[in-house]
């Protein structure tokens, strides 16, 4: 009986331990926005513009090419986590900083994204939409 006993609680502690390894490995799984990306964007005042960059596997934004075909670029530093909730900043040194917090969802097919932002001043909004590069 003892033996029994032994053998079911070493049993337990394996399988304890094998669910904390799934839930630590599931918790570090890629972005599903991982990728090079390429798009186009517009804002509440107006504006359209493009901007070209990535997102990493851990959900680092970084957007090199930010422009609106008038003169203004700029580079866009942030991050998404894995249900699309994002925040970051607009640079544009030494003109301004501005920082945003947003939303973006992708297809299924892991190609295209949609998204919203707005400035943490609350004075601009816009939407966005990405393509795998």
């Amino acid at each position: 009986m003892r033996r029994l006993i032994r053998t079911f609680s070493l049993l337990l502690v394996l399988v304890a331990s094998l669910a904390s390894v799934r839930t630590a490995t599931a918790a570090c799984a890629d972005s599903p926005f991982a990728g090079a990306w390429t798009g186009h964007w517009n804002n509440s005042l107006g504006v359209t513009g493009t901007f070209k960059g990535s997102i990493s596997p851990s959900g680092v934004i970084l957007i090199d090419s930010f422009e609106n075909g008038v003169g203004f670029n700029g580079t866009i530093r942030g991050h998404v986590n894995n249900f699309g909730q994002m925040s970051g900043v607009l640079l544009n040194p030494p003109d301004f900083s501005n920082p945003f917090t947003g939303t973006m969802t992708i297809n299924q097919n892991g190609d295209h994204i949609l998204g919203d932002w707005v400035f943490v001043a609350g004075d601009v909004t816009g939407v966005f939409e990405l393509f795998a590069q």
